[in-house]
Formats: C-alpha cells, sequence, structure tokens
C-alpha cells in the first residue's frame, strides 16, 4: 500500500471536489437540453399560430443541434468548464 504525503492531500481533495461538480454540472445541463427540447415540441403540438410555430420550430432545431457535454453526441463547446 502507498502512503500519501499529507501535503498532497489537499491537492487530491480538491481534484476530487472539482470533478464531482463537473458532473453534476454536466448532468444539469444534460437535463436542462432535455427538457427545452420536450418544451419545444409540446409547444409545437399545441400552438396554432403558423408565425409563433415558425419561432419555436427555431428554437427546437437551435436546441437540438447543441452537443451537450457527457453525451454521446459529443462535448459542448463551453468555455467555463473545460
Amino acid at each position: 500500500m502507498k502512503i500519501i504525503p499529507a501535503e498532497i492531500v489537499p491537492s487530491l481533495t480538491q481534484q476530487i471536489d472539482t470533478a464531482a461538480r463537473k458532473t453534476e454540472c454536466c448532468a444539469m445541463e444534460r437535463f436542462i437540453h432535455n427538457e427545452n427540447i420536450r418544451r419545444y415540441r409540446k409547444l409545437l403540438e399545441e400552438e396554432p399560430n403558423e408565425e409563433k410555430r415558425n419561432a419555436i420550430r427555431k428554437l427546437l432545431a437551435e436546441e437540438e443541434a447543441k452537443e451537450v457535454r457527457a453525451s454521446p453526441e459529443g462535448r459542448r463547446d463551453n468555455s467555463k468548464h473545460p
């Protein structure tokens, strides 16, 4: 068993905390992305006004084009989270 020097432990703890926060952030991004798509599709079904439907279609297309980090499709280009 390898002993980790005491001065390295805070650094490792910080790295683990940072990784956990990134994972939570990615999960939240995926959730919001999926909910946006679901909401736009529902609005499209319910909206009778063609002008509003076109605006919703545009929003839906933009959201579907986004790649959310950690999804099977790939990574999202997001400068806040490397």
